[in-house]
């Protein structure tokens, strides 16, 4: 099982080079089981096809929810 994980690529990247990531990403798709994009760049998110947010709760744990389908009903505490 091959996946990809990129940890804040998009970073430092102007609209531009962020739109080329991107689509470089998609490119990438067919010879990946799964990919793992770590950003917290709104547009990036929005381009992505599944998103799942991670965010911390009061007590201090993870809590992993979806931000858009087709996640669907993945709801985690960490």
């Amino acid at each position: 099982a091959r996946f990809l994980v990129l940890d804040e690529a998009f970073v430092g990247l102007d609209r531009e080079r962020r739109r080329g990531l991107l689509e470089a990403l998609r490119r990438l798709i067919p010879g990946f089981r799964q990919i793992f994009v770590v950003t917290h760049c709104e547009e990036v998110l929005e381009s992505l096809p599944s998103v799942l947010r991670v965010r911390e709760t009061a007590e201090g744990r993870a809590e992993v929810e979806p931000a858009h389908p087709p996640c669907g009903e993945v709801r985690m505490r960490v």
